[in-house]
């Protein structure tokens, strides 16, 4: 596995990840899916996706600071949801692109 398909991989369990915090409705986030917001992060983190774990670190300390508040303003959380999701599509779609042209090359 190339370094390019080891990202896509990292992209396809953020986007897991985002689709478990959708289903929930934002209100009840298990201790697992923010267990694995926080590991994703690093991974990202790791990669050189720095945008992209900033923006999973953000909700992961929003929703775990729900749990403590009866006051939650979900604007922020949504925000850098949408913006994760969306920056995980341009990613993927890049990285499918640049893997296509490695392809075409070799012929």
């Amino acid at each position: 596995m190339n370094e390019k398909e080891e990202i896509l991989e990292i992209l396809k369990e953020v986007e897991k990840a985002l689709q478990e915090i959708f289903f929930s409705g934002f209100n009840s986030p298990g201790d697992f899916t923010l267990n694995e917001f926080s590991r994703i992060s690093l991974l990202m983190e790791s990669c050189g996706m720095t945008y992209g774990a900033k923006k999973l670190k953000s909700i992961h300390d929003k929703l775990s600071s729900k749990r403590h508040s009866f006051d939650f303003d979900y604007e922020e959380t949504v925000r850098n949801y949408s913006e994760l999701n969306e920056y995980c599509l341009i990613c993927s779609k890049k990285l499918h692109m640049l893997n296509l042209k490695d392809k075409i090359a070799k012929l």
